[in-house]
């Protein structure tokens, strides 16, 4: 941050003066050329009367030895003055002394009081002339002395010669100083002839140059800046080369550049001390305020891996910005492939940490079975269907299922479950359950004499409660035996069909059906809509086997979709059946 090097008066014009320099930099401009470098006298030629100076002086009879006055004419104040102009302003005013008569070391002629910067040089000047007409007679010339800060700085002796103004000049170094007190005093120690004039004092510094350290800036913990002004090279004005100086010099790659790299591990104000060839000293500061970078940290709701169909909760430190690399901006999200995981957490400032983490699915499998087994007419069978194999099953804990099994239904009559399906061909059965066990069902079969010989028990599909596992199935079969082919005890005819139901013909008044049963036994021919729920019955009996046709009332039931449906004790079989007005 800019520290403006001038010094603090006590007027109201220079205060203005340095409100407008700071206003100036409040809009961010670091580095700017500046005027010439102000007066640092007030009222040095007594414009302004007597102000903003001291003297021991009075200031009530000119006439009288240690007096003084302001005036633009001497000789209007004293008629033994004589009549001397201002040297530079038309009308102007300047100091009159009528000198001291006794040298003590306290009667002081002008005092002032200035603010001085340390290691600058100033420029020095005084005008001054002798007023007495009688330089004649009165041969007793002032003696002017000027001292700084209680050190004589300057002698002169003043000519006989009237309203003649001489300028001195000095140039003079503040070293250690940052206050200035200047003074005149009158050495002649005689009265008459003692006369003298002081005008256009004035005290200005040669130094013009100025430190650019740059604006205050803020970065992240571990991050690089560049320090000064790069465009001014962190100097202007003066007199070229520059020395430079940066302090602290923790932190920088080069204190003795004019941008060096800065690279702060905490909140750090930098000086800079800039040295033209001249020796002129310029500061300047600027505050390097470093943000710590916040704890990309990944929290788990439950211990890795998961297993498939699960989730899993990662969670990031609270109070921050949030970037996953799912696209999610919240501190937490739920996850379940495999894959890492990466995340971004970004402070309000704009600090950044990164982290990741790699989630691991549980490759799950398992391998179903029914079993093949030789069974006879009529015999009641049971079929487990068995996991025989698995990995992570158990780990995971699936223990709900359901199954769709297909079989003949000319073979094989379920005992435990209710068929859902039946093309003519096969007949389905679906089973919903939960097990935690190897045999996860059992099925229950009453073998009949059917088509075949043998009926394929088949796993059409399955599913855990985990559409993720990987299945694989191995499907069973039940063999009849002691089965007498033509020429045999028991005639079975493979090429024929034996179990018919055929909608033969529909009216508004009646529904012709045909159907074949191949045995004797309870038969029934019904219908039921598409709810399942039963509405017509036109065959409950025990019959002979044979081709058999009915008729089944049409005006009972309404338009929509029906199931025609035959019930033998070996097997089921299902038409569908659609009604409209």
């Amino acid at each position: 941050m800019k520290k403006a090097k001038i010094n603090k008066f006590s007027t109201l014009i220079l205060l203005i003066i340095l409100f407008s320099f700071s206003a100036v930099n409040i809009f961010g401009k670091d580095c700017f050329p500046t005027s010439p470098n102000p007066e640092l006298i007030i009222n040095g030629n007594f414009e302004l009367g007597f102000k903003y100076f001291k003297t021991t002086y009075d200031s009530s009879f000119i006439k009288f030895p240690k007096n003084v006055k302001i005036t633009s004419n001497p000789y209007n104040e004293y008629y033994t003055f004589d009549s001397c102009a201002d040297p530079l302003t038309p009308n102007g005013k300047f100091l009159i002394v009528n000198g001291n008569d006794i040298f003590d070391g306290l009667h002081i002629v002008w005092e002032q009081e200035v603010n001085v910067i340390p290691n600058n040089f100033y420029e020095f000047k005084y005008m001054y002339c002798n007023i007495d007409a009688r330089v004649d007679t009165n041969k007793n010339l002032p003696i002017i002395q000027v001292s700084f800060n209680e050190e004589f700085f300057d002698t002169v002796f003043v000519p006989k010669e009237t309203c003649q103004w001489i300028t001195r000049s000095f140039i003079w170094y503040s070293g250690k100083n940052n206050k200035l007190i200047i003074r005149f005093r009158d050495l002649q120690l005689k009265y008459f002839g003692n006369d003298f004039a002081l005008d256009e004092i004035s005290l200005r510094s040669l130094c013009s140059i100025q430190a650019c350290a740059g604006q205050n800036q803020e970065i992240c913990s571990g991050d690089t800046i560049v320090l000064g002004d790069i465009s001014n090279n962190s100097a202007i004005q003066g007199f070229k080369p520059y020395k430079f100086k940066w302090t602290p010099i923790e932190g920088l790659d080069n204190p003795y550049s004019p941008n060096p790299l800065a690279f702060p591990n905490k909140t750090t104000t930098y000086l800079l001390e800039v040295t033209d060839s001249l020796g002129c000293i310029a500061t300047d500061s600027v505050t390097v305020t470093v943000h710590f970078r916040p704890l990309a940290r990944i929290t788990l709701n439950k211990n890795l891996p998961i297993c498939p169909c699960d989730s899993i909760t990662l969670s990031a430190t609270e109070g921050l910005k949030y970037f996953w690399s799912t696209g999610d901006t919240v501190s937490s999200i739920s996850v379940k492939e495999t894959g890492y995981y990466s995340l971004r957490v970004q402070s309000h400032f704009g600090c950044i940490d990164t982290t990741g983490i790699w989630v691991e699915v549980y490759q799950v499998s398992t391998t179903l079975k029914f079993d093949t087994i030789t069974a006879n007419i009529g015999e009641k069978i049971t079929l487990p269907l068995r996991l025989v194999s698995e990995k992570n099953h158990f780990i995971c804990n699936y223990d709900s299922f359901t199954v769709i099994i297909s079989y003949n239904p000319t073979v094989l009559f379920p005992m435990n479950f209710k068929p859902v399906l039946n093309d003519g061909t096969t007949e389905k059965i679906v089973i919903s359950g939960r097990s935690i066990y190897k045999i996860l069902d059992t099925l229950l079969f009453f073998v009949t004499l059917g088509n075949d010989t043998s009926s394929i028990v088949t796993i059409e599909s399955f599913q855990w409660n985990c559409d993720k596992v990987t299945l694989q199935t191995i499907n069973g079969k039940v063999v009849i035996k002691d089965i007498c082919k033509e020429g045999g005890n028991r005639l079975f005819d493979l090429q024929n069909k034996p179990l018919i139901l055929k909608i033969l013909n529909v009216t508004s008044e009646e529904i012709e059906i045909n159907f074949n049963a191949i045995e004797r036994g309870l038969t029934k021919v019904k219908i039921v809509n598409y709810m399942g729920r039963e509405v017509l019955v036109g065959l409950n009996n025990y019959i002979e086997a044979g081709n058999y046709y009915l008729k089944l009332d049409r005006k009972l039931l309404g338009t929509g979709i029906y199931f025609l449906i035959l019930e033998t004790p070996s097997m089921n079989l299902v038409e569908k059946l659609i009604l409209l007005n």
